[in-house]
């Protein structure tokens, strides 16, 4: 269950004030009695002082409550709250955001950084960009099971601090074809990792470890006269520093898609995506060893036409592969 509602103004106030608000309920439940409720709260202000200055604060509000027949006697209390100042300064070649991130996961004060800059390069249409972030991943029964669906049910919950360094390069080669690429460093503390059960292995449990990821990713989109647009991206990850296993158990190193969006004729849209995503590691239930699952590769597929101002006809078809 998702309800949600926000509240957003169409323009800036006359005192430069943009504003959207959004509170979010979910409730989750599953076969096994387990459930979550979890609201959450976004208040995002920002204010133009000019062209050049501006200053934005964002709070955040994420209250969860797990309970499972495990828990019955004590249910789980998973909160976080937020609050993130930042100072904008923009001029026609450099943007900065100057800002820290006060943070309060279950009880424990965290002070993240907030820090990006984007600049333009001289004479071209290329920008690079830097920063020094951190931010809280919220680890709810939720996200876990969106994530690998067949983990047992969890006897406690830990959010996932990340501190990240990256730097990166985009721009286009001409009113066609543009790109991003983008390589980082990233701490990560109280990572979930999913290690399958011995038996016959088609559970999970889940082990909170701490960690380092080394990050490469990129996209490419090109454009050809409004009639047809193609994206590939490509995100590599290496993972290393465990300190309560041996293996990054349950994550995926490589992650690929690539997507069309085609106009063959008036109102006829065709969208096509590929998915590539190479197998994880596992735990061999013999050996104890650990061993690579195949990669997997899917297709998603959709069609829409418009049969008449503001009336149209869609199909969409995913999973086309049928991959397990």
């Amino acid at each position: 269950l998702l309800l949600e509602v926000g509240v957003k103004n169409k323009q800036i106030t006359p005192s430069g004030i943009d504003f959207h608000p959004i509170i979010q309920f979910n409730r989750f439940t599953n076969t096994n009695n387990a459930s979550e409720n979890n609201i959450i709260i976004k208040a995002p202000i920002e204010k133009s002082f000019g062209k050049m200055i501006g200053i934005n604060i964002t709070a955040n509000a994420d209250i969860a409550k797990y309970s499972s027949p495990s828990t019955v006697s004590a249910p789980i209390n998973n909160n976080l709250y937020g609050i993130a100042p930042s100072i904008l300064l923009k001029t026609p070649n450099v943007k900065l955001n100057l800002g820290v991130k006060p943070t309060w996961n279950n009880g424990v004060f965290n002070l993240l950084p907030n820090l990006t800059v984007n600049s333009r390069l001289p004479n071209s249409n290329f920008s690079v960009e830097a920063g020094f972030k951190g931010t809280f991943i919220k680890n709810g029964f939720r996200s876990l099971v969106q994530f690998n669906p067949w983990i047992g049910l969890p006897n406690q919950l830990k959010n996932t601090r990340s501190i990240e360094q990256y730097i990166g390069l985009n721009g286009s080669t001409n009113s066609h074809f543009s790109f991003n690429a983008q390589v980082a460093l990233i701490q990560m503390k109280d990572q979930p990792l999913f290690i399958n059960q011995l038996g016959d292995g088609k559970a999970f449990d889940i082990l909170y470890t701490n960690m380092n990821a080394f990050k490469l990713s990129g996209e490419v989109n090109y454009t050809f006269q409004e009639k047809l647009s193609l994206l590939a991206s490509a995100s590599f990850t290496n993972f290393s520093k465990l300190d309560a296993a041996s293996d990054a158990f349950g994550l995926i190193p490589l992650e690929t898609t690539a997507g069309l969006i085609w106009k063959p004729i008036g109102d006829l849209q065709v969208k096509a995506d590929l998915f590539y995503r190479s197998g994880s590691l596992y735990r061999d239930s013999f050996s104890f060893s650990a061993r690579r699952l195949s990669p997997a590769m899917d297709m998603n597929l959709g069609l829409e036409f418009g049969l008449m101002p503001k009336l149209n006809l869609w199909l969409q078809m995913n999973n086309l592969f049928n991959n397990t």
